[in-house]
């Protein structure tokens, strides 16, 4: 089973990327702050078939939507 990810708003996301989570005990990361700012900010598509909001295909049919996913390096 994969460990729990703490949830958090993408506004607080620069509190969160200095800190390091080992046995639910949060620890400041070594080194200085990250400066999110100064990452290359990258893109990624993924996709999604039969989503469940597109309701039940029929038999044999595949619908798959785009995801797009940003994130920094």
């Amino acid at each position: 089973m994969a460990p729990l990810v703490p949830v958090f708003h993408a506004e607080t996301l620069p509190e969160h990327v200095n800190i390091s989570t080992k046995n639910f005990q949060e620890k400041r990361r070594k080194g200085g702050p990250v400066e999110l700012e100064k990452c290359q900010l990258l893109e990624m598509v993924q996709y999604s078939c039969n989503p469940p909001q597109g309701g039940i295909p029929k038999p044999g049919v595949i619908v798959c939507q785009p995801v797009v996913r940003l994130f920094r390096r």
